[in-house]
């Protein structure tokens, strides 16, 4: 997989730096794609289609000299683990709602917290609106970049944006900051 992944890159600069990139990533995307309770040949398989997903837009990253590359390798791994988890819970019969809701902050390494009033803000909201944000305001992805990471249209991620800044709205201004 990582072969056909390195053949969706034309430049050999971009090559070795994905080669780079996987090699100092994967044990951490192996890590948060486990957090969302997968087996291991889950998590693997995420891990996989994650940095498939970064291959097939891996030029116009690296021409844009992307500022923090862990962030947004853990963003789309944990989309894809996310993914995983929810065609396994569909034979299942657990919900979303249910798994992520009882996944506590312990699951993620400490840097990933903040204690800023607006950073508790945003850990609030569900993980998918969290995923949103990141990729659309710290990874700067319009949105239908944003749309094609998750796996969704174009439109429904507009409706998304709207629902999420309301959301965070009304929980920023719970904790008084508007």
């Amino acid at each position: 997989m990582f072969a056909l992944a390195l053949r969706l890159i034309e430049h050999e600069t971009e090559q070795e730096a994905f080669d780079q990139l996987y090699t100092r990533y994967r044990g951490l995307a192996f890590w948060v794609a486990k957090g969302y309770h997968l087996s291991d040949s889950d998590a693997e398989d995420a891990v996989q289609d994650a940095f498939f997903a970064l291959a097939e837009n891996f030029s116009k990253y690296f021409s844009q000299k992307c500022p923090n590359w862990k962030s947004l390798i853990v963003t789309i791994v944990k989309n894809k683990a996310i993914d995983i988890w929810r065609q396994n819970q569909r034979r299942a019969g657990e919900t979303f709602d249910e798994a992520i809701h009882s996944q506590s902050r312990e699951t993620l390494p400490e840097e990933f917290w903040g204690e800023s009033p607006l950073t508790r803000c945003i850990l609030r909201l569900p993980e998918r609106d969290q995923l949103f944000l990141r990729l659309r305001h710290e990874h700067g992805f319009s949105n239908r970049e944003t749309a094609h990471l998750m796996g969704m249209s174009w439109e429904a991620a507009r409706k998304l944006e709207q629902r999420v800044r309301a959301r965070l709205e009304r929980l920023c201004r719970e904790e008084g900051l508007l």
